[in-house]
């Protein structure tokens, strides 16, 4: 789950046409990625600080270049994972999880 929130996030920051269909496909479909969200949140007591802090950074991202809406509640369960798994993060966890807030 973590991979695909980060290759996401990838294609929006590299590729302008990718951005711009994501871009239109939220504006018409707002709930699209809402499967991928349900799924991240549900696995997410399960998620070590690599794919934490990817999965944060993917989201951040794409609610930066590609416009998604995110719920407080998630940027909250997001938050408390990411205070329980802090003592393992390396500096690149820290890091991206940190540019995410």
């Amino acid at each position: 789950l973590s991979s695909c929130w980060n290759r996401l996030a990838k294609l929006v920051k590299s590729d302008a046409q990718q951005r711009k269909w994501l871009r239109d496909r939220l504006r018409r479909e707002p709930t699209l990625l809402q499967p991928l969200l349900d799924a991240t949140l549900q696995q997410l007591p399960r998620f070590e600080p690599w794919p934490l802090s990817n999965t944060t950074h993917g989201l951040a991202t794409l609610v930066d270049k590609a416009r998604l809406v995110v719920d407080e509640v998630t940027w909250e369960r997001l938050a408390a994972r990411s205070v329980e798994s802090m003592g393992a993060f390396n500096p690149q966890d820290l890091a991206n999880t940190a540019w995410a807030y």
